[in-house]
């Protein structure tokens, strides 16, 4: 059984007593304290960066997300309980001089004198005095000596493509025996979140409350100053940011604690179609002078590359091509028995066509051309009928969108799934009608699914999508060439699966999460060995796999 802590004097007594991992357990309300039958149960590890605090957000955290899943489980009806063992335990809360002795265990156990840093190799020449402790080797989770230390940083760990790299990453370099902690926000959003997997997962995470994905002037400062404490105190040898907002904050706080090495993938940009032209050239001017201090740049595909290199931001041999990966083993279409079930569940016939989207539903993703272009699709097709996958701000005004058009009830919005795989299988097209796009991990996922896809011919897509090869592609906002691109596919079947076919052999050659894996880790081990003893892996570092885009050495622009 699980060892159950709730509540912040549980916590304080997991600490205290040295715990490797505490548990979450949802159980049925009963009159005795903590025995009703459990429903769920899981367990996160506690990391050098804990104390009560932070330990208890994550517990929180988990917690929500596990009710979550016992609600759905009950709307399912498939809520079950198994009886709880032994004879349950009660916890006091902790006193005084136990909680000094806590903090004086915590210290001395994970921390070396407080320092505070003196600017990246001496380019800013400040001091300052403000304490900050740096995790000893012995307080690794595996008590090994020299590996890399690697730190990730992102806003949010919402369900997304970006988001869904990440974890993959940090998932991934920790089973080639990186040192890796991952610094997240609150990942709370309409479209889900991913943030209790990597807590189930066992990584080190630092769950920062003012880090997050809208502009906050107080909080940003505040999860700036906190990022460059981390990354002082924690001496990481190479940071590696996510996204816009956690790019520009992390990669700004890495460089004034002097961080030896920063890599950042952006994941597409914001240069256009996100916010208002002064907006979007505010942010252009911070890419470009952060890119300066930057290592290394990753772009998901050579468009993607191409267009930064366009907006002057980094020299064109700072950038390296690394695809976003999906998983193979993971994404994988389920039985034909579940296929049937979920296609009565939604009321749709064994020969009905389905056109699908699946994403967020936020203007950037385009959903409202989606649906406007249903009509034209059912006017020519009478029998097909949408299916929407994902949440968003947009979910009611494109419901009541379908309702004024008179389709609503050939139109199915699921909200968000976390099985998007059993929904992608039922599609017979579909459809990523994207303003602007990094490269389209939903494009990879229908290609591991040999579906074909019709897609916008923006950002990094055409890398994936060839037109009339390995799918269709309209000009963005074109309404009128999503419906007759659709309509072409539902009247040529065998076509259809053609492109489809060869969307697949394109995925499986260059876009898995192994291959995505595989080309991180030889980056990392091209910038470290001047840094650390040992790189992340080295059989990675002399292998080349199938379909590896090439990195050059590493150009400082600094």
């Amino acid at each position: 059984m699980l060892p159950k802590y709730a509540g912040l004097d549980s916590v304080f007594w997991a600490l205290y007593h040295g715990e490797k991992e505490v548990g979450v357990t949802v159980h049925f309300a009963a009159p005795e304290i903590d025995r009703g039958e459990i429903i769920l149960q899981e367990r996160i590890a506690v990391s050098a960066w804990d104390d009560a605090a932070s330990l208890e957000r994550k517990l929180r955290w988990l917690g929500t997300a596990l009710v979550m899943r016992a609600l759905d489980l009950l709307e399912a009806g498939t809520l079950r309980g198994r009886p709880q063992e032994g004879t349950g335990s009660y916890f006091s809360w902790p006193t005084a001089l136990q909680r000094a002795e806590l903090r004086k265990r915590f210290y001395s156990r994970h921390c070396e004198e407080p320092a505070f840093f003196s600017g990246r190799r001496g380019n800013l020449g400040i001091k300052n005095q403000i304490a900050s402790q740096r995790p000893t080797d012995s307080a690794r989770n595996d008590g090994q000596g020299a590996r890399p230390r690697i730190l990730h940083i992102i806003t949010r760990m919402t369900r997304g493509g970006a988001q869904e790299n990440t974890l993959a990453t940090v998932r991934g370099l920790r089973q080639k025996g990186c040192d890796v902690t991952l610094v997240t926000g609150p990942s709370w959003g309409r479209e889900g979140e991913i943030l209790s997997e990597a807590l189930m997962e066992g990584h080190a995470i630092v769950l920062m409350p003012e880090l997050g994905r809208e502009v906050d002037l107080l909080k940003d400062t505040l999860a700036f100053f906190r990022l460059m404490a981390l990354i002082r105190r924690g001496r990481f040898d190479l940071v590696h940011t996510h996204m816009s907002k956690g790019g520009l904050l992390g990669r700004a706080a890495a460089w004034l604690a002097g961080a030896p090495l920063i890599v950042h993938t952006p994941h597409g940009h914001i240069f256009h179609s996100y916010f208002s032209r002064a907006t979007e050239r505010f942010f252009l001017f911070l890419e470009r002078r952060l890119a300066r201090v930057t290592d290394r740049l990753i772009a998901l595909t050579e468009s993607e590359k191409r267009e930064h290199v366009h907006f002057c931001v980094g020299a064109l041999k700072q950038w390296a091509v690394i695809p976003s990966g999906v998983n193979e083993s993971r994404f994988t279409a389920p039985s034909v028995k579940t296929q049937d079930d979920l296609r009565k569940k939604l009321g749709f016939g064994s020969q009905t066509k389905i056109v699908g989207f699946l994403g967020r539903l936020d203007t950037i993703k385009g959903p409202a051309y989606f649906v406007e272009a249903l009509p034209k699709i059912f006017e020519t097709f009478p029998a097909a009928c949408a299916l929407i996958v994902g949440d968003g701000k947009l979910r009611g005004e494109l419901e009541q969108r379908v309702k004024t058009y008179g389709i609503a009830e050939r139109v199915i919005f699921t909200g968000d799934q976390r099985q998007t795989a059993d929904y992608l299988s039922l599609m017979d097209v579909l459809v990523v009608p994207s303003l602007n796009e990094g490269m389209g991990r939903v494009i990879v996922e229908a290609g591991l699914l040999s579906k074909p896809v019709v897609a916008s011919r923006v950002g990094g897509i055409p890398d994936l999508i060839q037109h009339e090869g390995t799918g269709l592609l309209v000009l963005r906002g074109d309404v009128p060439a999503i419906a007759e691109a659709v309509c072409k596919l539902f009247g040529d079947q065998p076509w259809a699966a053609a492109l489809g076919q060869r969307l697949n052999r394109l995925v499986l050659d260059g876009f898995t999460e192994s291959q995505m894996i595989e080309r991180i880790v030889r980056l990392y081990d091209e910038l470290l060995p001047s840094q650390t003893s040992e790189p992340c892996d080295d059989h990675a570092a002399t292998q080349k796999p199938s379909g590896v885009v090439d990195v050059e050495k590493p150009v400082s622009s600094r």
